[in-house]
């Protein structure tokens, strides 16, 4: 039988590297997890590597994953004891050996075509990062769609209020982003993307939906402190990317605006005098208003 594309030949010196991983982290994914695989077998690009680090799950993931690197050697699984997906993720970063990589969710899918329509916009704009669009509706996966540049990516994150903050959906540049480390307990996607796009070059943003995000009810998401540990995530954002403030500063007080009872007016103050985030661009008017609810706070203590 022949070999498909991009399969590494066994024996020292005789590897060939495949030009994209795709990282996996998985923990009790069984449900979804061979239709999430089977997307990547499907790609009509197929110099790809998948690299699925199993977080120590204890339904039948890991024999799923086994089955699928017996049937196809460009699959490789790692088992490790339950760290989380931080520590997956970073695992699959220390052994991805392809000039790119690209982050996948054990339960999501991608488009037939996404790897051959990201490695083309890659070529073509001489990206360092290529954002693909992403979907809740598997029936809207499409590659056709239009590519904007960005030479500023860091300004992109800062003034784009649309910018989405997951890694996964994105082909990048290894030399440049591997090193990385995930190193947030909650949010600690987006904490690995801000300090990411820090060192990035160029930026392609392609708004087709080449990948499926299937939403979950007992993901990290969901625990109670998950939201608690957003002033954790704006710490570190502003550590690694302080061009961020004003726009963390617009995030925070819309944050405490609608949620009040999580997040105070003096907590708001306690992040500006920090210096995490900057009030640089919020009105006259929220100013003020939190200036009032902050007199209210300890007028009331």
């Amino acid at each position: 039988m022949d070999r498909p594309p991009g399969l590494r030949e066994g024996g020292e010196g005789g590897c060939r590297m495949t030009a994209i991983t795709v990282i996996v982290p998985v923990y009790n994914a069984a449900a979804h997890l061979a239709e999430a695989l089977d997307s990547v077998r499907a790609q009509t690009f197929q110099d790809w590597e998948c690299l699925c680090v199993d977080d120590g799950s204890t339904d039948s993931s890991l024999e799923i994953l086994r089955r699928f690197a017996a049937d196809d050697a460009r699959f490789r699984v790692v088992s490790q004891r339950n760290a989380g997906p931080s520590a997956a993720r970073n695992q699959g970063l220390r052994l991805a050996e392809s000039p790119w990589f690209l982050f996948m969710d054990a339960d999501d899918v991608f488009h037939p075509d996404a790897f051959r329509t990201l490695m083309d916009v890659a070529d073509r704009t001489d990206s360092d990062v290529v954002t693909a669009g992403a979907t809740r509706d598997p029936e809207a996966l499409s590659c056709v769609g239009s590519v904007s540049v960005h030479d500023d990516p860091v300004r992109r994150m800062a003034t784009d209020r649309g910018w989405r903050g997951e890694p996964w959906a994105r082909l990048m540049r290894t030399r440049t982003f591997a090193d990385i480390r995930f190193v947030l307990r909650y949010h600690e996607d987006v904490g690995w993307l801000t300090e990411a796009m820090t060192r990035s070059r160029r930026e392609a943003v392609l708004d087709a939906p080449l990948y499926y995000y299937r939403p979950t009810a007992n993901g990290f998401s969901s625990r109670p402190d998950y939201d608690a540990a957003l002033p954790d995530l704006w710490r570190y954002q502003a550590k690694v990317c302080p061009a961020l403030k004003p726009r963390l500063g617009e995030i925070a007080y819309a944050r405490w605006k609608r949620h009040r009872d999580e997040l105070s007016a003096a907590d708001i103050d306690l992040l500006r005098r920090d210096g995490v985030i900057s009030y640089d661009r919020l009105s006259l008017s929220k100013r003020i208003r939190l200036f009032i609810h902050l007199a209210l706070e300890r007028i009331r203590k």
